[in-house]
């Protein structure tokens, strides 16, 4: 039981981190793009 709690718990921060990671390359994806 504590380990799918613990799993959980991970996969939850974890996705958090690709969010944030996404808004960041989203900011930085227009400028990108503007470069190609």
């Amino acid at each position: 039981m504590t380990g799918t709690h613990l799993l959980l718990r991970d996969g939850t921060q974890y996705t958090f981190t690709i969010i944030q990671h996404a808004i960041r390359t989203g900011s930085e994806s227009p400028e990108h793009t503007e470069t190609q």
